[in-house]
Protein backbone atom coordinates (compact mmCIF):
# COMPACT_ATOMS: atom_id res chain seq x y z
CA UNK A 1 0.00 0.00 0.00
CA UNK A 2 0.99 3.77 -0.77
CA UNK A 3 0.13 6.62 1.49
CA UNK A 4 -1.03 9.55 0.00
CA UNK A 5 2.15 11.54 0.85
CA UNK A 6 4.37 9.07 -1.41
CA UNK A 7 2.31 9.07 -4.61
CA UNK A 8 3.74 13.21 -4.39
CA UNK A 9 6.92 12.43 -3.92
CA UNK A 10 7.67 9.76 -6.38
CA UNK A 11 5.55 11.60 -8.92
CA UNK A 12 8.42 14.57 -8.68
CA UNK A 13 11.68 12.41 -8.54
CA UNK A 14 10.23 10.72 -11.50
CA UNK A 15 10.45 13.95 -13.89
CA UNK A 16 13.78 14.18 -16.39
CA UNK A 17 17.25 15.56 -14.97
CA UNK A 18 16.59 18.10 -17.56
CA UNK A 19 13.36 19.47 -16.38
CA UNK A 20 14.78 19.53 -12.76
CA UNK A 21 17.95 21.76 -14.21
CA UNK A 22 15.69 24.05 -15.96
CA UNK A 23 13.62 24.42 -12.82
CA UNK A 24 16.19 25.06 -10.97
CA UNK A 25 17.39 27.68 -13.40
CA UNK A 26 14.60 29.79 -12.30
CA UNK A 27 13.92 29.65 -9.02
CA UNK A 28 15.32 31.92 -6.23
CA UNK A 29 17.85 31.14 -4.28
CA UNK A 30 16.44 30.82 -0.86
CA UNK A 31 13.49 28.64 -2.11
CA UNK A 32 15.93 26.51 -4.05
CA UNK A 33 18.03 25.68 -1.06
CA UNK A 34 15.01 24.85 1.18
CA UNK A 35 12.75 22.73 -1.14
CA UNK A 36 15.44 20.62 -3.35
CA UNK A 37 17.59 19.74 -0.39
CA UNK A 38 14.35 18.25 1.48
CA UNK A 39 13.49 16.61 -1.81
CA UNK A 40 16.25 14.32 -1.94
CA UNK A 41 20.05 14.25 -1.71
CA UNK A 42 20.62 13.36 -5.17
CA UNK A 43 18.38 16.61 -6.48
CA UNK A 44 20.77 18.49 -4.08
CA UNK A 45 23.82 17.66 -5.55
CA UNK A 46 22.68 19.63 -8.66
CA UNK A 47 23.06 22.95 -7.22
CA UNK A 48 26.48 22.23 -8.36
CA UNK A 49 25.36 22.89 -11.93
CA UNK A 50 27.20 26.94 -12.27
CA UNK A 51 23.70 27.30 -14.34
CA UNK A 52 21.62 27.22 -10.93
CA UNK A 53 23.33 30.39 -9.47
CA UNK A 54 23.31 32.37 -13.01
CA UNK A 55 20.54 34.19 -10.82
CA UNK A 56 20.48 35.41 -7.85
CA UNK A 57 17.02 37.11 -6.78
CA UNK A 58 14.77 37.89 -3.80
CA UNK A 59 11.71 39.05 -3.99
CA UNK A 60 10.10 41.87 -1.45
CA UNK A 61 11.03 41.43 2.23
CA UNK A 62 13.58 43.77 4.09
CA UNK A 63 14.28 41.25 7.18
CA UNK A 64 14.46 38.21 4.24
CA UNK A 65 16.96 40.11 2.31
CA UNK A 66 19.34 41.32 5.35
CA UNK A 67 19.30 37.55 6.36
CA UNK A 68 20.41 35.80 3.27
CA UNK A 69 22.56 38.88 2.39
CA UNK A 70 24.34 38.05 6.16
CA UNK A 71 24.57 34.72 5.35
CA UNK A 72 26.32 35.17 2.15
CA UNK A 73 28.78 37.72 3.15
CA UNK A 74 29.38 37.22 7.09
CA UNK A 75 28.08 34.19 8.30
CA UNK A 76 28.66 31.37 5.58
CA UNK A 77 30.66 33.53 3.03
CA UNK A 78 33.14 30.13 2.29
CA UNK A 79 29.99 28.23 1.80
CA UNK A 80 28.37 30.96 -0.67
CA UNK A 81 32.08 31.80 -1.84
CA UNK A 82 31.28 29.10 -5.25
CA UNK A 83 28.03 29.69 -5.72
CA UNK A 84 28.49 33.69 -5.79
CA UNK A 85 31.33 33.66 -8.29
CA UNK A 86 28.50 32.41 -10.95
CA UNK A 87 25.82 35.10 -10.66
CA UNK A 88 25.44 36.72 -13.76
CA UNK A 89 21.86 38.55 -12.72
CA UNK A 90 21.90 40.11 -9.08
CA UNK A 91 17.90 41.43 -9.06
CA UNK A 92 17.12 42.34 -5.42
CA UNK A 93 14.02 44.63 -3.68
CA UNK A 94 15.36 46.73 -1.33
CA UNK A 95 11.60 48.27 -0.01
CA UNK A 96 11.78 48.70 4.14
CA UNK A 97 15.61 48.05 3.86
CA UNK A 98 17.77 49.30 6.86
CA UNK A 99 21.44 50.73 6.68
CA UNK A 100 22.84 47.12 8.04
CA UNK A 101 21.17 45.61 4.43
CA UNK A 102 22.65 48.09 2.52
CA UNK A 103 26.06 47.78 3.89
CA UNK A 104 25.79 43.90 3.36
CA UNK A 105 25.11 44.67 -0.06
CA UNK A 106 28.12 46.63 -0.63
CA UNK A 107 30.07 43.88 0.57
CA UNK A 108 28.60 41.72 -1.61
CA UNK A 109 29.51 43.50 -5.18
CA UNK A 110 32.68 44.53 -3.81
CA UNK A 111 33.76 41.42 -2.42
CA UNK A 112 31.74 38.55 -3.13
CA UNK A 113 30.32 38.61 -6.63
CA UNK A 114 32.57 38.87 -9.42
CA UNK A 115 31.33 42.31 -11.21
CA UNK A 116 34.65 41.87 -13.87
CA UNK A 117 34.12 38.52 -15.30
CA UNK A 118 30.49 37.34 -14.54
CA UNK A 119 28.00 39.61 -13.32
CA UNK A 120 26.53 41.76 -16.29
CA UNK A 121 23.31 42.97 -15.03
CA UNK A 122 22.21 43.92 -11.37
CA UNK A 123 18.76 45.22 -11.00
CA UNK A 124 17.88 47.06 -7.42
CA UNK A 125 14.14 48.21 -7.06
CA UNK A 126 13.02 50.39 -4.13
CA UNK A 127 16.41 51.57 -2.80
CA UNK A 128 15.29 53.40 0.43
CA UNK A 129 16.55 57.26 -0.08
CA UNK A 130 16.78 56.82 4.06
CA UNK A 131 17.36 53.24 4.72
CA UNK A 132 15.68 52.32 8.22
Amino acid sequence: AVSEDAAPASALLALPVSLWARVMHFLHVHELLGRVVALSPWHAAMLGEERCWETLAMPRGAKRLERLLRLMVVEESELWAWPLLHVRLLDLDLAGASWDTVDLLEKLLNKSLDVRETLSTVRLRRIPAMPA
